[in-house]
């Protein structure tokens, strides 16, 4: 069975949003191919390939690691620093360095959202939502203009 059309038959499901079983037989049967990314999920690869991609990304100079490393305690304490954690009456003043935190977190959650798979959250394990969004960060790190390094 070819490496491809399975990985193919993968980014359909992600895609289309469809149900395992309604996988077209061009790409191979559905079990079969659910049974490889159950494997995949399981094992770590796809979390793998994807900090394989990043590094590649951040070497290549197309992937700032800062821009991807914003989490809670950040946004907090740059909340706190803006005096955002004051009382509600307060008047707040407009943060541009916050802003744009907050305006490339929302364009993430937008191209994550692209995808049907995930827009409509289908899957019912966690742990199969948790690689379907690592796919979708594949599927966007793939879409970058990798150098000719090898």
């Amino acid at each position: 069975m070819k490496m491809s059309r399975m990985l193919n038959g993968i980014f359909w499901i992600l895609c289309s949003g469809a149900k395992w079983r309604d996988l077209p037989e061009r790409y191979c049967p559905w079990k079969t191919i659910y049974d490889r990314f159950c494997h995949w999920r399981d094992d770590g690869t796809f979390e793998a390939v994807l900090a394989r991609l990043q590094l590649r990304l951040r070497e290549d100079g197309l992937m700032d690691l800062d821009t991807w490393m914003i989490d809670s305690t950040s946004i907090r304490a740059t909340r706190a620093a803006s005096g955002g954690g004051k009382s509600p009456g307060a008047p707040r003043g407009f943060d541009k360095p916050r802003y744009r935190d907050r305006n490339f977190i929302e364009r993430c959650f937008g191209w994550v959202k692209e995808l049907r798979r995930i827009c409509t959250r289908c899957d019912k394990l966690a742990s199969i939502f948790r690689a379907m969004v690592c796919l979708v960060c594949i599927n966007r790190c793939l879409q970058a203009d990798f150098s000719d390094k090898s």
